[in-house]
């Protein structure tokens, strides 16, 4: 902690990035179990293999912001915004 930038950057990046997770852990209703496979299937693979590639990223183009991190939270907000048609569409035709 004493050589990172700044204490309340990074408690809002950690803040900004429990959002996706949250939202998908509220998701699961009727079959738990295998919604929360899913996901944690999805979680830990993405953090095995997109962790390296933040990384690459970083090294590459130099930046301190983490572009990698805010491109993926957008990507997390359209895949709800996806889930959720697919939710909407699933209950109109049963």
């Amino acid at each position: 902690m004493p050589t990172a930038p700044s204490f309340v950057l990074m408690a809002l990046v950690g803040a900004s990035a429990s959002l996706p997770a949250g939202a998908i852990m509220a998701l699961p209703a009727s079959s738990r179990a295998a919604r929360m496979g899913v996901f944690f299937t999805w979680y830990c693979a993405g953090m095995a293999l997109l962790t390296p590639v933040g990384g690459v990223l970083r090294d590459v183009s130099g930046a301190s912001g983490a572009p990698f991190a805010g491109a993926l939270e957008l990507a997390a907000v359209g895949v709800l915004a996806v889930l959720r048609g697919v939710q909407r569409r699933c209950r109109t035709l049963s």
